[in-house]
């Protein structure tokens, strides 16, 4: 006789498993440094050495200055006594010298500055326009340009540097100073009374 056929059996599906909660990312934190061991940035180079300023020596080596001037004059340099123009190489420490020019029969007295390099020759021309002054005064005087007697009445054609300058007229009656300005070339007349 055939054998039995089995009975089927029923299947149980087991239920899903549920998914797992969805875990929260957490932000990256830097690790904790602590600031004592942290170690300084300092400019350059790795591994160089910081750099010191040290002053740079100064070259006090004297310079030479040469100045011719244009008309007759006197020279004096930083308060030293007049000498002729012009200048040979003269000595001077490095740095700035005042130069006075002097002539007091053409009313003349003109101050520049002048800048000396250590080791260098300096050469200074200095140009001086000239004009002519006339005085005639009424009945006479003497004539004194800038403190400078000049000479007395008639004056004709008396060279005077360029610039402004101070006339002083005297005799025994009395006195009178008069401004005036001359410029290169020019030719400037004077006319008054004394009393």
């Amino acid at each position: 006789a055939p054998p039995p056929t089995p009975s089927p059996v029923a299947r149980i599906d087991p239920e899903p498993a549920p998914d797992p909660a969805p875990m929260k990312a957490e932000p990256e934190r830097e690790p904790d440094r602590d600031p004592a061991v942290v170690a300084p940035v300092r400019p350059g180079k790795p591994g160089s050495r910081p750099a010191h300023a040290s002053p740079k020596p100064v070259d006090r080596t004297p310079g030479t200055l040469t100045l011719s001037a244009s008309v007759p004059a006197r020279v004096s340099v930083d308060g030293s006594p007049p000498t002729p123009a012009p200048l040979e190489a003269v000595e001077l420490a490095p740095g700035v010298h005042r130069v006075v020019l002097t002539n007091p029969g053409l009313g003349l007295s003109r101050a520049l500055e002048v800048t000396i390099r250590p080791g260098k020759l300096l050469t200074q021309a200095v140009a001086v326009g000239t004009g002519e002054l006339n005085v005639n005064v009424t009945p006479w005087a003497e004539v004194w340009i800038d403190g400078h007697k000049a000479g007395v009445t008639p004056l004709a054609a008396r060279p005077i540097a360029e610039g402004a300058h101070r006339v002083r007229l005297v005799n025994p009656s009395g006195e009178k100073t008069v401004s005036i300005a001359v410029a290169p070339g020019q030719s400037v007349s004077l006319q008054e009374r004394l009393p």
